[in-house]
């Protein structure tokens, strides 16, 4: 995961893997509501929370990596 923060706001974040599993691509309608949320804390994808809660904890454990404030 690569999450670009821009004026402490998340500006983009792109999934670097594309994994075929079903699950994870349909977990990729997070992404989107990640960055009009600007937080974590927002539901996961029905039928796909595994894969959801992966991409949230990514996000996290990049934005920690770069020093920012995890919202």
């Amino acid at each position: 995961v690569a999450v670009r923060v821009t004026a402490g706001r998340f500006a983009a974040i792109d999934l670097t893997a594309n994994p075929p599993d079903p699950y994870a691509q349909k977990a990729r309608a997070l992404v989107p509501r990640l960055v009009e949320a600007q937080s974590l804390a927002i539901e996961g994808v029905t039928g796909a929370t595994c894969s959801s809660n992966a991409i949230k904890l990514a996000v996290a454990k990049a934005l920690m990596g770069s020093g920012a404030l995890v919202p």
